[in-house]
């Protein structure tokens, strides 16, 4: 999906800061970060979308997981054009959340020299959830690439901080029911 220019191109944000970091100060945190001894470290990557507007939305977070102690995450937001995924077509816009985290990964592996986890916002084989159907093909395509492969509900990087970030703050006045 992306290029590694494409990547340090990238904005991220760390929540609670208005400053926005480029990918290579991002991975000088991280690094900083990963030098505490001591800990054992789970390292993860996912993307959620969510249609807004006219555009989907798509969120990317690097999640670093100090076991036992808590963790920091970024995050990158991007514009999709509503056009190039039809609604109807749920699986291509799966397909491309997977193909995001995996570049990233890929450039985490190559570049940084650390090695992340690929977490999916997929339900499991044998659910009712739509994503269930195809999760056998999204776990083969992230496997093939040289990652371990996380579903819900322990895909957090996907289906718990990322889809945080896609949910549209509401904003407006309270409308007082009428008696």
């Amino acid at each position: 999906m992306y290029d590694n220019e494409e990547i340090l191109k990238m904005k991220w944000t760390f929540p609670g800061e208005k400053e926005k970091y480029e990918t290579e100060g991002m991975f000088k945190i991280i690094k900083e970060y990963l030098r505490v001894p001591g800990y054992t470290y789970d390292i993860a990557i996912g993307t959620d979308s969510q249609m807004v507007g006219k555009a989907f939305q798509f969120i990317s977070v690097i999640s670093i997981h100090r076991v036992g102690k808590g963790g920091i995450y970024f995050y990158n937001k991007e514009f999709v054009p509503r056009a190039k995924f039809p609604v109807e077509n749920q699986k291509m816009r799966m397909f491309d959340e997977a193909s995001r985290s995996i570049a990233l990964g890929l450039y985490m592996r190559d570049e940084q020299k650390v090695i992340p986890n690929i977490h999916v916002d997929a339900s499991a084989p044998g659910k009712k959830e739509f994503t269930a159907k195809f999760s056998d093909q999204l776990r083969g395509y992230v496997k093939s690439c040289g990652f371990e492969f996380m579903l819900k509900p322990e895909s957090y990087a996907a289906h718990a901080i990322a889809d945080k970030h896609t949910k549209k703050k509401r904003r407006g006045r309270r409308h007082r029911k009428q008696v």
